[in-house]
């Protein structure tokens, strides 16, 4: 059974979640990094006070080791994702060509997508 729930993750859309996931992860590390550095705001003695909190926690080491094997699990499947999709279309998708200036149009038709008006 567990054997393939972590086989899941080796699929296309089981990439994409763990990759959302570490993602997540990464940003709301990114969030609190910066709320605990905001703390300089409240004065030396707040940010102190912080800082020292940090220092001696017995679970800082493990929150850097657990920080960076989220990073590295991020990086290494998006960059086999990439691969992976370049691999299953070798042939990349044609180009568009300019076909020169536009053509003479109402203002009301160039704003289309945006004011949904024509």
């Amino acid at each position: 059974m567990a054997s393939s729930r972590l086989r899941a993750f080796n699929s296309s859309v089981g990439t994409k979640i763990l990759i959302g996931l570490t993602g997540l992860a990464l940003f709301l590390y990114l969030i609190i990094h910066i709320a605990g550095n905001l703390m300089v705001f409240f004065g030396p003695a707040a940010f102190n006070k912080y800082a020292y909190t940090l220092e001696g926690n017995p679970l800082l080491p493990i929150v850097e080791i657990g920080l960076l094997l989220v990073f590295l699990i991020h990086v290494y499947k998006t960059v086999a994702m990439y691969i992976g999709n370049q691999r299953a279309r070798p042939v990349r998708y044609v180009k568009k060509q300019f076909a020169g200036p536009p053509s003479p149009t109402r203002a009301s038709c160039r704003s289309s997508s945006v004011t949904g008006w024509a």
